[in-house]
């Protein structure tokens, strides 16, 4: 059964752990990396 209570965790999960591979690298082209991190905000909304 996949539902938001199901998903959630899962993607946080996920997405925690790959943090420390790209967030690091966003201030090298913020052309590319602003934008997203407004995105992921947004979206995260």
């Amino acid at each position: 059964l996949i539902n938001p209570v199901v998903v959630t965790p899962t993607v946080a999960a996920v997405g925690l752990s790959f943090f420390s591979y790209g967030f690091t690298q966003v201030g090298s082209c913020l052309e590319i990396g602003l934008p997203q991190i407004l995105l992921l905000i947004v979206f995260a909304l």
